[in-house]
């Protein structure tokens, strides 16, 4: 989820193109998704932060093959 979607979507199909093969579901990761360094001494996360919109999800989904999806 930290490369750029195009990055992320090539790594994601290659990853679930050779588990698919030996029968084993995959996991992806679509958007920003916050760590505890993320947080600000204010308390929170960044305002700003690129949540993933339902057409990111679903392209992801079909152009990868993903099992599972975590989104932010």
């Amino acid at each position: 989820s930290q490369s750029t979607f195009s990055d992320n979507l090539t790594h994601t199909k290659t990853v679930v193109d050779m588990a698919h093969a030996c029968g084993v579901p995959v996991e992806g990761d679509l958007g920003y998704i916050p760590d505890a360094t993320d947080i600000n001494p204010q308390g929170g996360y960044p305002a700003t932060a690129p949540y993933t919109t339902v057409a990111e999800a679903k392209g992801f989904v079909e152009r990868t093959g993903v099992d599972f999806l975590v989104v932010s």
